[in-house]
């Protein structure tokens, strides 16, 4: 608006930023005040700390110019200087993310808390936005905003180039399905962006354990898994040699699984299903060994007087020098079985001066790790009663003697250390 102007005049107006400018000229037709408008179409959006400026002059019939215009001061009126902001924000994008504040995206989840990313975002002005979440699988429509998305800082004008939104299970209570945000963000000067969008795989529904397999001796044997869920869940194990602590529970648990001892030549296998409602979500494998802590018949055998004999001739009755299962005490102990089994899988133990050829699961003593352990797991470099295990070969199938001694529950076989086949009765 142009006050007090001499009718007539011309007036000479002028919008500029920097080497931009929009020039007008017109008529005064009336003295008291007349209206105008400039089109800025031309002049690009200012900046922080820019300012487009309005200069006014008139220019009398003589062609006299004026000076300067100066500004009004009445009450709301504006001073010649001037922001253009009419851009909407762009480039931006959203993401569901793994943790609050994250930044590794996901396309699937099973928490029921939702963390999103907003990424993109220009750090020079204050940012609002507005989102809203839905779920196919059901649930409540949830609507959130805010005012300052990138932590806009007027003392430093300026903010990050990103956001983080976070929204809890009691805001949207979603079954399982796929859930999608939808965000808008505004300027300060109020310009509304396109909306950018999101979704993700939601299973509202889990249960999952650990370990995911185990390698269990032939021996009755037992061990623990790990549960972790949000709802009720049942263990299904299916196979006889398997039982379960128990079967049913709610949430995070644990529950132990027992094995019974492999008594045939052959390595088992069974699985543990954990189950949502019929729907499996997870299972652990069990390889169980053969229990077989049997020994090749022509491995020597050490009595008590120190000589040694085969292991297809010893006789229950016979007296062995061994050394006891935990306390490695020398004693002389009676063998209280010695069968001959007619086939079975066999390896055999490279030492440098001898080897010990044996059904997969005969223990033998491990001294650097102050244990029993079957041959197919030996390491090479492992020693056994001072022997350096080179190496764990195939041998040919065949008979294998079965031995248990009373007491000690070990026998020394080719100068090492074994354990022997426990009795049914003894554990």
């Amino acid at each position: 608006m142009i006050q007090n102007a001499e009718v007539g005049s011309t007036a000479n107006i002028t919008a500029s930023l920097g080497a931009n400018e929009v020039l007008k000229e017109f008529t005064i037709s009336n003295s008291t005040s007349q209206n105008t408008t400039l089109d800025l179409t031309s002049i690009p959006d200012t900046t922080t700390g820019q300012q487009i400026a309005l200069s006014v002059k008139l220019t009398d019939n003589a062609g006299n110019q004026s000076s300067e215009a100066n500004t009004s001061t009445t009450p709301g009126s504006f001073l010649k200087t001037i922001t253009k902001d009419t851009q909407a924000v762009s480039g931006h994008s959203i993401e569901f993310v793994s943790s609050y504040m994250g930044t590794t995206p996901i396309t699937s989840t099973n928490h029921t808390v939702f963390f999103m990313r907003v990424s993109g975002l220009p750090t020079t002005e204050q940012l609002s936005y507005t989102a809203t979440l839905n779920s196919t699988g059901g649930g409540n429509t949830v609507y959130k905003s805010g005012t300052n998305l990138n932590d806009f800082d007027s003392t430093t004008n300026s903010g990050n180039n990103y956001g983080d939104l976070i929204v809890f299970q009691h805001q949207h209570n979603f079954g399982s399905g796929t859930v999608s945000v939808v965000l808008t963000v505004t300027d300060s000067s109020g310009n509304q962006s396109l909306s950018v969008s999101d979704s993700v795989i939601f299973n509202s529904s889990y249960a999952t354990m650990s370990p995911s397999s185990v390698n269990a001796s032939g021996y009755a044997t037992n061990g623990t898994l790990s549960i972790s869920s949000n709802t009720s869940w049942n263990l299904y194990e299916g196979i006889s040699w398997i039982t379960l602590s128990s079967a049913m529970g709610t949430g995070n648990g644990s529950r132990t699984w027992y094995a019974s001892a492999n008594n045939t030549s052959s390595t088992r296998y069974g699985t543990i299903s954990l189950r949502i409602g019929t729907t499996v979500k997870d299972s652990i494998s069990i390889v169980q060994q053969p229990a077989n802590n049997c020994i090749d018949p022509e491995t020597d055998i050490t009595l008590e007087q120190g000589k040694t004999k085969k292991a297809k001739d010893i006789k229950t009755g016979d007296i062995v020098r061994t050394k006891h299962e935990t306390t490695l005490e020398l004693l002389s102990c009676i063998v209280t079985r010695a069968q001959l089994q007619d086939k079975s899988e066999k390896v055999k133990i490279v030492y440098s001066d001898r080897e010990l050829i044996c059904s997969p699961g005969h223990r033998v003593y491990v001294d650097n790790k102050s244990e029993f352990i079957a041959a197919n797991s030996l390491e090479v470099g492992d020693i056994t009663t001072g022997y350096e295990v080179l190496g764990v070969e195939e041998a040919e199938d065949g008979p294998v003697v079965k031995l248990t001694v009373e007491k000690a529950h070990t026998y020394i076989s080719n100068g090492i250390l074994s354990h022997n086949v426990k009795n049914y009765n003894y554990n």
